[in-house]
């Protein structure tokens, strides 16, 4: 099954980098070498299967490492960092990106019987795709060569995903706590959602526990349980990933910095070069067209 998907990813990846392609939601990934530059961004909720070569994610300091036939499922927006751990010429690393409807995963998931949670869910994790899982996402990638098939189909592979999703064993334990699961869980959701909505303000953690209905304690206990992240670095991150898009927009640093909220432009320069490894200029002349 895999080296069928292989051959369907190379022919809608023909070029280096993310390739998109007739279906909505899906990029394939192919990259040749690990001397790609990491990639930096905030994740909604997808789905990443590895068909070739082997990449790491980073959420604070937690990483993960999966290849071929492992997916990386992500239940929250998560500001993420990766980089390609194995890729040459001949075998470049390949990865279908599915975005997940979060309304479509958590109506589905009320539908499902009653599903054994874990006892700490986690908004990001990486299991073993089950032949199942596979043949959906092949089916999937086969439309790509049928646009007059999507409307009729598509929506039925989709809900097909999820439904696969949210029975097997481990990606359920992902999603179904996240989406419609335990009450410290669903709060953990509503904060997530508030944060970044808010995040170029000022946001007073413990008036945003209360409103959720939680102590301080337990909010940021469960917070960094699922997250990696406690509220703080979570809201910090998103900031400095807004930054670095608007520095490759031709924005300056104290333009980005301002944007998105700092009020110090010494403070914006040593946290972005502490997450990123560079200093904003830095990036943003990197980021700049050459003459």
């Amino acid at each position: 099954m895999i080296e069928a998907l292989i051959a369907l990813a190379r022919n809608l990846a023909p070029q280096e980098g993310i390739n998109t392609c007739l279906l909505p939601d899906v990029e394939i990934y192919r990259f040749s070498s690990t001397n790609t530059p990491p990639l930096h961004s905030t994740f909604s909720t997808s789905l990443t299967l590895t068909l070739q070569g082997q990449k790491e994610i980073i959420c604070g300091a937690q990483s993960h490492r999966y290849g071929a036939g492992e997916a990386a499922l992500i239940a929250l927006d998560m500001p993420l960092s990766a980089r390609i751990t194995q890729a040459t010429p001949a075998r470049p690393y390949l990865c279908v990106h599915i975005a997940l409807d979060a309304a479509q995963m958590s109506k589905t998931a009320a539908a499902s019987p009653p599903l054994v949670q874990p006892a700490t869910p986690a908004a990001l994790g990486i299991f073993t795709a089950d032949e199942g899982l596979l043949d959906s996402i092949r089916r999937l990638l086969q439309l790509a060569a049928h646009a007059e098939l999507l409307p009729q189909l598509l929506p039925l592979i989709h809900q097909e995903i999820a439904v696969r999703l949210l029975h097997h064993p481990a990606s359920r334990a992902l999603l179904q706590p996240l989406l419609t699961g335990s009450q410290p869980s669903r709060r953990i959701a509503q904060a997530v959602t508030l944060l970044k909505q808010n995040m170029y303000e000022k946001v007073a953690i413990d008036a945003l526990a209360t409103e959720l209905h939680m102590s301080p304690a337990a909010f940021r206990q469960h917070f960094k349980h699922i997250t990696g992240l406690s509220p703080l670095q979570y809201q910090k991150q998103l900031r400095l990933q807004a930054a670095r898009q608007l520095l490759h927009q031709g924005h300056t640093a104290a333009e980005a910095a301002t944007r998105v909220g700092y009020e110090s432009a010494s403070q914006f320069s040593r946290e972005y070069r502490r997450h990123f490894g560079n200093p904003p200029a830095t990036d943003a002349g990197q980021a700049q067209p050459k003459n």
